[in-house]
């Protein structure tokens, strides 16, 4: 059996490494999809492939997805909205509610990720999509541009639930990117005083998670994030329900503070030890 498996993989990796081979003037790039199991793989990687054109990969463990493409061809934009419209939630667009209801009950996974670019579904057709692309590129607003912000935080949330330090410095990068690409967003007169004033907060409480040297340390700098984070949805309006939500008990006492997409507690600051502790205090 052993030895039929090492065939196996190895008969894969000659297959992926082929099509690869195949793609001229290639890019390589590495995204969020959801999905649970070998069926969601099958189907995601299926609407992704084109013939010398591109190549996905998805591990179904992470969701972590490798786009091979050729970019004179083609675009990770692109990509991503075939694999939507099949079904899948991914880091630029998100499924269409009735296709993801149409999904196997063992491939309808938990619906977390939004969209960074659209922070909508994906349009039923081509054109329809190609003038909602248009329309965010030229009317662009603080409040969709920070949207942005959404998908690493709330993986730096689930990871230190989890307890896991790596994860959540490998999300709170991504949260710094978009720290770094929020810079040209159009705010209004008022978005753009609370920006000035929550922007080094912001900064500090990253690095203040990043150079943690335990998940205690991550977790206190994270209460800074979140404060800061809400004072700036609060101002430019969130593109989707949030909750806001404390534990009185973390820092001997003095509390601390989360935003969620959930009403139920899942408390990042106890992780199992407490997971339950804490009460939604508003929602935004």
């Amino acid at each position: 059996m052993k030895s039929y498996t090492l065939l196996g993989l190895l008969a894969l990796s000659i297959s992926v490494n082929g099509a690869m081979a195949q793609i001229k003037n290639s890019k390589l790039v590495t995204v969020q999809i959801s999905g649970n199991c070998g069926m969601c793989k099958s189907t995601i990687e299926k609407a992704g492939d084109v013939a010398n054109e591109s190549l996905v990969v998805w591990n179904s463990k992470t969701g972590e997805a490798t786009l091979t493409y050729d970019s004179d061809k083609t675009s990770e934009e692109a990509i991503l909205k075939r694999i939507a419209l099949a079904g899948y939630d991914n880091e630029r667009y998100l499924a269409p509610e009735e296709t993801y209801a149409a999904l196997h009950s063992c491939c309808q996974y938990d619906r977390t990720l939004q969209a960074e670019e659209t922070g909508s579904k994906p349009a039923e057709n081509q054109s329809q999509a190609d003038s909602g692309e248009q329309h965010t590129a030229h009317e662009a607003t603080a409040s969709s541009s920070m949207s942005s912000f959404l998908t690493p935080y709330l993986r730096l949330k689930d990871a230190l639930i989890a307890g896991d330090s790596k994860a959540a410095n490998e999300a709170t990068k991504k949260f710094d990117q978009a720290l770094t690409a929020l810079q040209a967003a159009n705010f209004s007169k008022e978005e753009k005083a609370v920006w000035t004033s929550e922007q080094k907060k912001l900064q500090q409480a990253t690095a203040g998670i990043t150079a943690g040297k335990s998940i205690d340390a991550q977790r206190q700098a994270f209460d800074k994030l979140s404060r800061s984070l809400y004072t700036v949805l609060k101002a430019s309006g969130p593109s989707e329900k949030l909750y806001y939500q404390h534990c009185p008990m973390y820092q001997d006492g003095k509390g601390a503070y989360w935003i969620s997409r959930d009403t139920g507690i899942k408390n990042p600051y106890y992780g199992a030890q407490m997971l339950s502790c804490g009460k939604t205090v508003e929602t935004l």
